[in-house]
C-alpha cells in the first residue's frame, strides 16, 4: 500500500511514502489486550488439530470399539439408495446412548434387529455397521476421522499465530520500557513532510484501531533526509501540525506507539 507524493516545484520526484506498516503503533497495552486472545486462539487450533490427527493416524490401525446396538427406527430414500438408521447403542463410556446413522446403500435392516456398529477407539467416530454377518459402510464416516479437517485446523492455527504473538512481545517489551526505562525509548528530529487522516476501511497497517478516524505524519528524519517514516498520531496532534514543521518525537522502539511529538526551532 503506497502513497507517492508526486513532483516538487522543481520537477524532482519525492520520495515515496508507505502507509503500511507491520508496527501498528497502538498502546503497549492495547497490543497486549489485542495480543494475547488471538495467540492463545491460534495455540489452540494448533493443538486441537495435532490431537486429531494423531488419534485419526492411531484410530486407522487399531481395532475398531465394537458396541451392540438395536435399530428402532428405520427410513430409506429412494432416489440416493441410502438407508438411515436410528439405533440405540449398549451404554458404553464416550458413546452415545442413540444415534442415527446412513448406509451407504439401502439395505434390509428390520426394525429391532441386533447390530454392531464399528467405532474408532479414540476418536469415538462411527464409520461401519455389521448385521447377519455382512459389514456396511457408514456415509462419510472413516476410522481416521476427518484427517483433512483437522489439518486445515492446524493451517490456520498457525498462519494465525505469528503476528499476535509478535504483537503480544512487541507490547511486552515496550511496556516494560515505558514504565521502567524511559530513557531507552526511541527518540528522532526531522520534518514533517505528509500528513495523512482516514477512516478504518481505508486505513493502512495490520490491527485496526476501531471505526473512528485514523491520522498519521510522516518525517523526514534530520540524519537520513532519504527516509520516510510514518507514525499513528492522536487527532489533536494531527490537528497541531503543519507540513514543513520542524519536530521532535518519542515514541516506542518497537510498537512505534508516539507519547510525545514536539515543534522544534529552525
Amino acid at each position: 500500500m503506497l502513497k507517492r507524493e508526486g513532483t516538487g516545484t522543481t520537477g524532482v520526484p519525492t520520495i515515496p511514502i508507505s502507509w503500511w506498516s507491520w508496527r501498528p503503533g497502538i498502546r503497549p497495552g492495547n497490543a497486549l489486550l489485542l495480543g494475547l486472545p488471538l495467540t492463545f486462539l491460534a495455540l489452540l487450533l494448533i493443538m486441537f488439530g495435532a490431537i486429531a490427527l494423531s488419534a485419526g493416524i492411531e484410530d486407522s490401525s487399531s481395532p475398531p470399539l465394537q458396541v451392540p446396538a438395536t435399530v428402532i427406527t428405520r427410513t430409506s430414500n429412494k432416489a440416493t439408495g441410502q438407508a438411515q438408521l436410528m439405533l440405540l447403542l449398549q451404554k458404553t463410556a464416550g458413546i452415545p446412548a442413540k444415534a442415527t446413522f446412513t448406509l451407504a446403500t439401502d439395505r434390509a435392516i428390520p426394525l429391532h434387529a441386533p447390530v454392531t456398529v464399528s467405532f474408532s477407539p479414540r476418536l469415538h467416530v462411527a464409520y461401519a455397521l455389521e448385521y447377519a454377518g455382512q459389514r456396511y459402510a457408514l456415509q462419510g464416516a472413516s476410522a481416521a476421522g476427518n484427517l483433512p479437517g483437522s489439518i486445515v485446523f492446524m493451517l490456520l492455527g498457525l498462519l494465525l499465530l505469528p503476528y499476535p504473538a509478535l504483537l503480544v512481545h512487541w507490547g511486552w517489551r515496550d511496556l516494560l520500557l515505558a514504565r521502567y526505562e524511559r530513557g531507552r525509548l526511541s527518540t528522532m528530529e526531522g520534518r514533517v513532510v505528509a500528513l495523512r487522516e482516514t477512516t478504518r476501511s481505508r486505513q493502512p497497517g495490520f490491527a485496526g484501531r476501531g471505526a473512528r478516524l485514523w491520522y498519521g505524519v510522516a518525517l523526514q528524519p534530520a540524519e537520513e533526509p532519504q527516509k520516510r517514516l510514518t507514525f499513528s498520531i492522536s487527532e489533536e496532534t494531527y490537528r497541531s501540525l503543519q507540513k514543513g514543521t520542524p519536530v521532535r518525537i518519542v515514541y516506542s522502539p518497537h510498537l512505534h506507539y508516539v507519547y510525545t511529538i514536539t515543534e522544534t526551532k529552525h
